[in-house]
């Protein structure tokens, strides 16, 4: 990853989560397509649309809003990771952005949307649609959290495990006494 790609902002698209989404083509046309070409940068930015999931970069703050802002008032419906470079891998952060369709952006921790997603809920109407709305959705945000732990749970384990037990090929025998 080069320099100026690290100092970019970046969210995992989890949800629909597809390269060819109508959220990572309004990305491109929006955030990729309509600035000055930097060949090696865009061209990385490119790239990590093409993951599975995709990868959003943005260049800034103002920019990473105020797309996300726009996407939320045109009713998508979203799903959003961030996305930290720990070490030189690219690793998901307890940091989202969730819209569910109803023109209401939700940003921050998990447990932060919960809240602000139930608190919505409470306010509809006893079995109304967008109560259910609000209660699927909730739901299926819930899952996708769920699958990002167990990935970073994995990751973790394995690499405990890779680093507890020792390798008997790099053991240095120990020299023979006299």
């Amino acid at each position: 990853m080069t320099p100026e790609l690290k100092t970019m902002i970046l969210f995992q698209n989890l949800k629909p989560g597809t390269p060819d989404s109508s959220l990572v083509k309004d990305f491109k046309e929006e955030c990729i397509d309509k600035e000055e070409k930097e060949d090696t940068v865009e061209q990385q930015r490119e790239q990590l649309l093409n993951n599975f999931p995709p990868i959003l970069a943005f260049r800034g703050q103002k920019q990473e809003k105020d797309f996300y802002k726009r996407k939320a008032e045109e009713m998508c419906d979203f799903c959003c990771a961030g996305v930290a470079d720990v070490g030189g891998e690219l690793s998901l952060q307890d940091n989202y952005k969730l819209s569910i369709g109803t023109g209401t952006l939700y940003e921050g921790s998990a447990d932060s949307i919960r809240e602000q997603v139930q608190q919505d809920i409470r306010k509809e109407p006893f079995g109304s649609l967008k109560q259910e709305q609000g209660l699927e959705s909730l739901k299926e945000f819930n899952n996708l959290v769920k699958q990002v732990e167990q990935q970073g749970l994995t990751s973790a384990s394995t690499q405990e495990r890779n680093t507890s037990i020792p390798n008997p090929f790099e053991i240095i025998p120990k020299p023979e006494k006299d």
